[in-house]
């Protein structure tokens, strides 16, 4: 027998002949289809395997399989019969819309069901002949095959079990075939389904324990992901006004940034770029962000950029923290002075918006020649002071705002990027979405952005 096993074919020394004689290399082969089962990775395409390769093992006609839900039903999952041509519950297959079948009537347990029984019991049901069988109701059974044109004759029925012993799964099998005729379940084809159930046992049970970590740690993520944007600073409207756009590309993005009062007369502005993504860049990226607003490093002035960079490079050095190392952009405003001092750390130049009028708006690129964060101890970091107008406007933004695919496959340079940015200069009024907006359309699809998406636009 040739089994196509999801692209991989085996051979199966395997002749259900009436004596039904089976090579004993059926064994070797069952642990190759064991192996196989523990390596997909869908739960669902991982039951439909099981099901679709046992029928065919089997030479059953029909094959069905049912999960344990809340130890208290069987639920249908999958259902295939090759003479009535039906295949439902698995991929691009109609859904199951038959109903559950209770492992308890009352407070007694159903034994009138054969897979019912099978799941209380934990054992393997064989039955020569449904219609002459005593023990189990298969009423509606002939109800159904009257309507369908159909006899159901052997009936197989088979524990999955995991590895406490409990039923999690049940598969059962009707007529055996053999050429055009209908022939009981042998005990040789019974010891291969229940091997088969035992491998399977043991790839869905492994299955759901993945899925169950991959759902736990999902949900960490997000609480993480939760967190880190509960440290974004709200938009604020005054002497100083703000808005900011941030989309991480993935759920944990090493972006952070913030703004906040140093004292009544100081302002401070700053954004930084983690290397990488995931939850090593994100937690580097909120324990800066939280030494910044707390200001918490000794001998410090947090009026001065410079020294503030100086202080964050000796702590965060790369050899300490996983090779690591972010850029930042990190000023300080002087709101009666009008006074704004900056320094940057390998991080793109912020885009000033600067006049006395409306009419006559210059804009200026504000950089220093620093290294960034983490790179080099004790580096002497320098730093810029400039004027800020009536009408000045700050963006500030990581990489990943203008690293993007144009519809020619070349990325946008940050020289376009500011030729682009001219288009947004007035200082009136807030530009944020409408830039992102821009930005989307710039890109040559409706993916996200490849980078973590930071913008902050400050008017003054």
């Amino acid at each position: 027998m040739v089994i196509d096993f999801d692209g991989i074919t085996l051979q199966l020394t395997l002749h259900p002949q009436h004596n039904q004689n089976i090579d004993h290399d059926v064994v070797f082969e069952l642990t190759q289809i064991g192996r196989l089962l523990s390596q997909q990775p869908n739960l669902g395409l991982l039951l439909q395997t099981v099901l679709k390769t046992s029928q065919k093992l089997l030479n059953a006609d029909g094959a069905s399989l049912y999960r344990v839900r809340n130890e208290q039903f069987l639920t249908f999952q999958l259902i295939r019969n090759i003479s009535l041509n039906t295949f439902k519950g698995g991929q691009d297959e109609d859904i199951v819309d038959l109903p559950d079948i209770p492992l308890y009537i009352g407070a007694q347990e159903n034994h009138k069901s054969v897979v019912s029984h099978c799941t209380l019991t934990k054992k393997t049901i064989n039955i020569p002949d449904a219609y002459n069988e005593i023990n189990f109701d298969f009423s509606q059974t002939k109800v159904f095959d009257k309507k369908a044109g159909y006899r159901t004759q052997s009936v197989l029925a088979i524990p999955i079990l995991n590895h406490q012993g409990k039923v999690i799964a049940v598969m059962q099998f009707i007529n055996c075939l053999n050429e055009n005729e209908i022939i009981s379940f042998s005990g040789e084809l019974q010891a291969i389904a229940e091997a088969l159930a035992s491998q399977a046992g043991v790839a869905i049970e492994n299955r759901l324990l993945i899925d169950q970590l991959s759902h736990d740690l999902t949900k960490e993520i997000n609480d993480a992901a939760q967190y880190i944007n509960s440290l974004l600073p709200p938009p604020i409207e005054g002497e100083i006004s703000t808005s900011w756009q941030y989309i991480p590309s993935s759920r944990l993005g090493g972006d952070a940034f913030g703004y906040h009062w140093i004292d009544d007369d100081h302002f401070a502005i700053y954004l930084l770029d983690v290397c990488g993504h995931g939850v090593g860049s994100a937690l580097m990226s909120v324990s800066a962000m939280n030494v910044l607003r707390s200001q918490s490093l000794k001998n410090v002035d947090f009026l001065k950029p410079a020294s503030v960079l100086k202080a964050l490079n000796n702590i965060f050095l790369m050899e300490r923290h996983d090779n690591k190392f972010f850029t930042l952009w990190y000023a300080v405003y002087n709101i009666k002075d009008r006074l704004l001092s900056f320094s940057s750390a390998g991080h793109p130049p912020a885009y000033l918006v600067n006049s006395d009028s409306l009419a006559q708006l210059t804009i200026q690129s504000l950089h220093t020649p620093n290294i960034a964060i983490g790179y080099m101890e004790d580096f002497e970091f320098e730093e810029a002071v400039i004027p800020l107008k009536k009408h000045a406007k700050l963006y500030v933004y990581s990489d990943g705002v203008f690293e993007i695919e144009k519809d020619n496959k070349e990325m946008l340079s940050l020289e376009e990027f500011n030729r682009h940015m001219g288009q947004f200069v007035d200082p009136t009024t807030m530009q944020s979405a409408h830039i992102l907006q821009s930005m989307e359309d710039l890109k040559n699809n409706d993916l996200p952005f490849d980078d973590d998406y930071s913008f902050l636009e400050i008017i003054f």
